[in-house]
């Protein structure tokens, strides 16, 4: 990304004829922000779409297990219509105190991954904004828990 933000470029001279150096940076800064919002959208969608895989395969294959249990009782009224938040992580959360963090603090990027997708028109409330390194720590025992459960 350096090379085609570089002066050296000459594409990059007919890209950015006219601009300032400044210009020039500041069009960087902001690609390499959206890249990184895009690499977030795509570790939580594989995260979601982790959780969700967990729920219809506990239902499909008929654990014995708390947590299975409940989810199959939400599987019969809503089978794969079922809520990521209102439901799967609800659940979760009642499994272990482990669990309870891990998702709880999962389920709070997930309202930043709402701002990301559908637009970023409102002002969002959330302390400090989510970066990757921050989204990938959150994934990581995230994943390891659908791993271990």
């Amino acid at each position: 990304m350096d090379n085609f933000f570089s002066v050296g470029n000459p594409a990059g001279e007919r890209r950015f004829a006219g601009y300032t150096r400044e210009d020039v940076e500041k069009e960087k800064e902001e690609v390499i922000e959206e890249n990184e919002r895009n690499a977030i959208m795509n570790t939580l969608a594989a995260l979601e779409a982790a959780f969700r895989i967990d729920y219809l395969e506990r239902c499909q294959k008929k654990k014995h297990d708390p947590l299975s249990r409940q989810f199959r009782a939400i599987y019969t009224a809503k089978r794969e219509r079922v809520s990521l938040r209102d439901d799967i992580f609800q659940v979760w959360k009642l499994y272990s105190a482990d669990a309870r963090r891990t998702v709880s603090r999962v389920e709070n990027a997930y309202r930043y991954r709402n701002w990301l997708a559908h637009g970023r028109y409102w002002t969002l409330k959330i302390g400090d904004p989510y970066d990757y390194a921050t989204i990938y720590r959150l994934a990581e025992p995230a994943f390891a828990l659908l791993g271990d459960a």
